[in-house]
């Protein structure tokens, strides 16, 4: 396969989970009995749940082809949510008995990700005030 064919699905299936997910989004915020926080964590869980689906099905279908990988792991759940990949990654991590490496990798991704986001915000605010 060459590769304007599998950027063209990667960007189909990208559009497609950004679609999915706002739609998931909508529909978890008009629970109101859920907290502000669930319709992000929903889209994370369920990205979770698909691509742990998807690579499964992958593992065992020795003969699937590279196009539905394309499109639906890479375009769909990596537009749908990034964190099924760190989910899967960090299941992988474990499954190959790294659980040292795989709690790093937690940590420093929440650590690391909740500081760029405050130091960001902070640069920000002080260049635009």
């Amino acid at each position: 396969m060459s590769a304007l064919p599998t950027i063209l699905l990667i960007a189909l299936g990208g559009a497609t989970g950004a679609v999915a997910r706002y739609l998931t989004y909508l529909g978890a915020r008009s629970l109101p009995a859920l907290p502000s926080y669930a319709a992000t964590m929903t889209v994370n869980l369920l990205g979770c749940l698909l691509i742990g689906v998807a690579m499964t099905i992958i593992e065992q279908q020795h003969q699937l082809q590279r196009e539905i990988l394309m499109f639906g792991v890479v375009g769909f759940l990596g537009s749908y949510t990034t964190f099924s990949a760190f989910g899967l990654e960090s299941y992988n991590l474990i499954s190959s008995g790294e659980f040292v490496s795989m709690m790093i990798s937690v940590s420093l991704n929440l650590v690391l990700g909740i500081t760029a986001v405050w130091a960001s915000r902070s640069i920000t605010l002080l260049i635009i005030s």
